[in-house]
């Protein structure tokens, strides 16, 4: 029973670091740097042979779409901003949380 008991403890305590397989009754442990090493050479293997790479055209063509959105993203937060928010020292417009805060005030 107590033996039982300590082999179900080493399978819960070792199965998140490594594989455990029972052959003739002892237990193999493939230790975590194994499943590490394996994981990067099928990572290194999937980027050489699985992926598909834009081309340079293709690759320009989104950076471009990237950087005019960026701009015009810009630019919409920064007119929200003037306009809706408080900007007591602009003599132009102070926003219109200003006027806000003029009533409740």
């Amino acid at each position: 029973m107590l033996c039982t008991l300590l082999s179900a403890l080493i399978i819960v305590v070792v199965q998140p670091i490594g594989c455990i397989i029972q052959q003739e009754n002892q237990f193999f442990i493939i230790v975590a740097m194994d499943k590490v090493k394996l994981y990067i050479q099928e990572s290194y293997e999937e980027m050489l042979h699985r992926v598909t790479w834009p081309t340079w055209d293709e690759l320009l063509q989104t950076g471009r779409i990237v950087f005019v959105s960026s701009i015009i993203y810009a630019f919409m937060v920064f007119f929200i901003d003037f306009i809706f928010g408080a900007n007591p020292e602009n003599p132009i417009f102070k926003g219109i949380l200003y006027y806000v805060y003029q009533i409740f005030s």
